[in-house]
């Protein structure tokens, strides 16, 4: 069985630790006042640490509980959510290049030199910024789009333009193409 799901309710409470996954204490009260207001809809927002700290749920959702959403915050099986954004089309662009330059086949040597030298100064960066990936690859990558873009396919290369004028889409986070 699924958790329910809505778009809207009429009160949302963020549960850091507690109902319905821990029985007594603050769990017994948010589950009393949930139960107190029938005629008001609730969404609930548990926030946990890892999912084995917690197991099943210890209390029956309330009919007007018509949302449940659960958040771990040391859950490191599941990967981050990925969700599509304008971003940052030139950053999408350059690690896009990138990765079509090492699918390419193209000189192997080049490629792992220039992959050397871009990740020693990501990783510099990266030190710099507090692991803040989008601002180091912001400050490196476009250092060597020349070198990049020199390694190209010509296809690759029109279709970059295409892009960069907004001609064929927009980046996703992930490199792949919106229309």
């Amino acid at each position: 069985m699924g958790l329910p799901t809505a778009d809207k309710a009429d009160i949302c409470l963020l549960l850091e630790g507690t109902f319905p996954y821990v029985s007594g204490g603050v769990s017994s009260w948010v589950n009393q006042i949930i139960r107190g207001f029938p005629e008001y809809t609730f969404a609930c927002c548990f926030v946990g640490s890892r999912p084995e700290d917690y197991g099943e749920m210890k209390y029956e959702l309330p009919d007007n509980v018509v949302h449940l959403e659960v958040h771990y915050l040391h859950n490191f099986k599941r990967g981050v959510e990925k969700k599509p954004s304008n971003g940052n089309a030139k950053a999408y662009k350059d690690v896009c290049t990138f990765h079509e330059l090492i699918k390419s086949g193209a000189d192997n040597q080049k490629k792992a030199k220039l992959f050397e030298k871009i990740a020693k100064e990501m990783q510099a960066e990266l030190k710099l910024n507090g692991n803040n990936q989008t601002a180091a690859a912001m400050k490196v990558l476009p250092k060597y789009q020349k070198e990049i873009m020199a390694v190209m396919s010509p296809e690759m290369k029109e279709k970059l333009m295409q892009m960069h004028a907004g001609a064929v889409g927009r980046f996703n986070p992930d490199g792949s193409i919106r229309k």
